[in-house]
C-alpha cells in the first residue's frame, strides 16, 4: 500500500492504460442503404405493374382470338355454326358410322318478307328461326347452320331415317305455328318453310362405291330435294335415302 501510495498519478495511468482494455465499437450506420432499398422497391413495383398490364392485354388478345374463331365458324346475327362446320361434321359422321341426315331448308318468299316489311324485321324472322332450330337440336349429333340469306340447314347423326323426317316435319310445322304474316307470300298468309333431306344409313356407309364422290355431291343432291319441295307448292319436306332414291342414282 506504501508502495502504490508513493506513486505518481501519471505513473498510476500509465499501469490502468497497460492492463485495463477498453474497446470502443462504433454503431453502423444503416443510412447508406437507403437509396438501394428505394430503388429496389421502385424497381419491383415497376416490374408488378408492367406484369399486370401485360397480363390484361394478353387476356384482351384471347378474348380477341376466341370471337375472331367464333366469327370464322359462327354466323352473327343468328348464333348458328356456318356452312364451314357443316362439312367438317358430315365426314366425322361418316367416320363413325353413323346415320347421316342434311336438311336444307329455305324460307319461302323471303325476298317478298323484306320488299314488304324492310330487312330490320327480315332479320327478326332469321333470329326467330335460328332460335327455333337451336330447341330442336337437343342431341349432341345434331348441328343447325346458316347458310347465308334464308337458306339454313341441319345434320342430324344420331337419328334413324323415320325420326329424322319426323324432326324435319316438326321443324316445318313449328315455324308455319309462328304466325308471323307474311302478306307476299302466294303460298301461305303466314311465313313458311320448304325443307329437302338426305338420309345415309350405316349399312350404305360400308359400302364406299354407293356413296357420293364427295361432299359437293351430297351438298347438290340435298339441294336437289329442296327445290323440289319449292316446285311441289312449298310449305312442305321431301326426304330420300340416297341409295334408294332413283332420281339420286340417276344424278
Amino acid at each position: 500500500t506504501k508502495t502504490v501510495a508513493t506513486l505518481t498519478s501519471e505513473e498510476l495511468t500509465n499501469i490502468r492504460n497497460r492492463w485495463t482494455s477498453i474497446r470502443y465499437e462504433q454503431p453502423i450506420d444503416y443510412r447508406w442503404l437507403w437509396p438501394y432499398t428505394i430503388a429496389g422497391l421502385l424497381i419491383f413495383l415497376a416490374m408488378f405493374i408492367w406484369n399486370r398490364r401485360l397480363n390484361a392485354l394478353n387476356q384482351a388478345l384471347r378474348r380477341a382470338n376466341t370471337t375472331i374463331e367464333l366469327l370464322t365458324v359462327t354466323d352473327e346475327l343468328t348464333g348458328l355454326s356456318n356452312r364451314r362446320v357443316m362439312q367438317r361434321e358430315w365426314h366425322r359422321a361418316l367416320r363413325d358410322m353413323r346415320f347421316l341426315h342434311l336438311v336444307l331448308m329455305d324460307i319461302d318468299h323471303f325476298k317478298q318478307y323484306n320488299d314488304t316489311y324492310g330487312h330490320p324485321a327480315g332479320d327478326v324472322v332469321l333470329k326467330q328461326l335460328g332460335t327455333l332450330l337451336r330447341h330442336h337440336m337437343r342431341r349432341a349429333g345434331d348441328y343447325a347452320f346458316r347458310l347465308g340469306g334464308e337458306e339454313f340447314a341441319v345434320l342430324l347423326t344420331e337419328l334413324e331415317q323415320q325420326a329424322a323426317c319426323r324432326l324435319a316435319e316438326e321443324i316445318r310445322k313449328d315455324v308455319e305455328q309462328l304466325a308471323i304474316p307474311h302478306a307476299s307470300s302466294v303460298t301461305a298468309p303466314v311465313v313458311t318453310l320448304s325443307l329437302g333431306l338426305l338420309s345415309v344409313v350405316p349399312r350404305i356407309a360400308q359400302h364406299r362405291a354407293s356413296l357420293p364422290p364427295d361432299w359437293n355431291s351430297i351438298y347438290q343432291h340435298a339441294d336437289a330435294l329442296l327445290y323440289q319441295a319449292k316446285n311441289s307448292g312449298r310449305n312442305c319436306v321431301v326426304a330420300r335415302c340416297w341409295r334408294v332414291d332413283p332420281l339420286l342414282d340417276s344424278a
